[in-house]
Formats: C-alpha cells, sequence, structure tokens
C-alpha cells in the first residue's frame, strides 16, 4: 500500500512505545548514510544494508536523515486529535546525532517550509512528508530528543507506515 505523497513530521515530546528490532533483510540494497563526529559536528558518510532509508531534502540539497539501524521505537498507530491518525518514532541517541546533522547540513532549520522527508523501503519511496517549524527548532537548538510523529489521513496509512518501519 503507498503512503499519500505529504503528510507533516512533528514533533511529540512523549514516553517512548514499543521496541523494535533493527534487523536487515538478505539482499537489501547497501545505502551510505550520513554520521557526524560528536566533537567537531562534521558530516561523513558510514555504509549501511538497512532496506529503510529516510532522506532530507532542503534548499542546500539532499541527505540521508536516518535508516532503518537508527530507529529505536515505533509505537502503534492512533487516532490524532486533530484528526486522522499518527505514528510516534524514536531514533536511537546516534540515529539522533546524524539526522540532525543531515536536517542542518541541508538547510532545514533555516526553512522547513522548504524542508521534505522521503521514506523508502528496499528503494521503493514509501512516503513524502512535510516538517513542522517546531521540529526544525528543536533540532536547530540541539534540544530534539530523536522523537517525532508521521501523520496520516487514515488508519490503514499508518499501519503501512508502521510495517514498513518495523520490517527494517
Amino acid at each position: 500500500m503507498r503512503i499519500p505523497r505529504r503528510r507533516a513530521v512533528a514533533l511529540l515530546a512523549g514516553a517512548a512505545l514499543p521496541a523494535i528490532a533493527g534487523c536487515t533483510e538478505d539482499g537489501a540494497a547497501t545505502d551510505e548514510v550520513m554520521t557526524t563526529d560528536a566533537a567537531t559536528d562534521d558530516a561523513t558518510e558510514r555504509t549501511s544494508d538497512s532496506a529503510l532509508r529516510v532522506t532530507v531534502s532542503g534548499p542546500d540539497g539532499e541527505r540521508t536523515f536516518f535508516d532503518g539501524t537508527d530507529v529505536a521505537d515505533v509505537g502503534e498507530a492512533e487516532r490524532a486529535r486533530s484528526g486522522g491518525y499518527r505514528l510516534l518514532v524514536e531514533l536511537d541517541d546516534e540515529g539522533t546525532a546524524n539526522a540532525s546533522a543531515a536536517f542542518r547540513a541541508v538547510g532545514g532549520d533555516d526553512a522547513p517550509d522548504e524542508t521534505t522527508v522521503v521514506v523508502a523501503f528496499e528503494g521503493e519511496e514509501k512516503g513524502s512528508f512535510g516538517v513542522r517549524e517546531d521540529l526544525a527548532r528543536e533540532i536547530a537548538s540541539g534540544e530534539w530528543n530523536g522523537e517525532f510523529v508521521l501523520t496520516f489521513a487514515n488508519e490503514s496509512e499508518a499501519e503501512a507506515a508502521r510495517e514498513t518501519l518495523v520490517e527494517d
């Protein structure tokens, strides 16, 4: 099932939800994933065999935001107060640092309205999301804890996205 092209990515400061295994599937394509040296905040590339790859693009280019090895927790699809459904995702510490560096590198902290996050699994695009200003502020300030919410129009879209995140 294909997730709609554009939804909001929001920051949620909430409790961690059930942990997932960050397993990779045999035969998955190798992708380059950006990492940072915490002492210098310099971006470098590392190799990952993760089937899940999430990129961030902004006015200054495109980078890997995170991959399946960076996902620490994925919540259950829940009904959002504003309508639709939401899915809480939490990155591990290294994934949070790498995603933050990638976000800043593409100019997302300065132009969240021009920034897009794309989720791909085994090379196939599964969804494209906009970025809310509160998430951009948290990343820019260094206060982001690696949690964010993907929002969807209906439960089946949220469940399909959860399945994609958990499969890797």
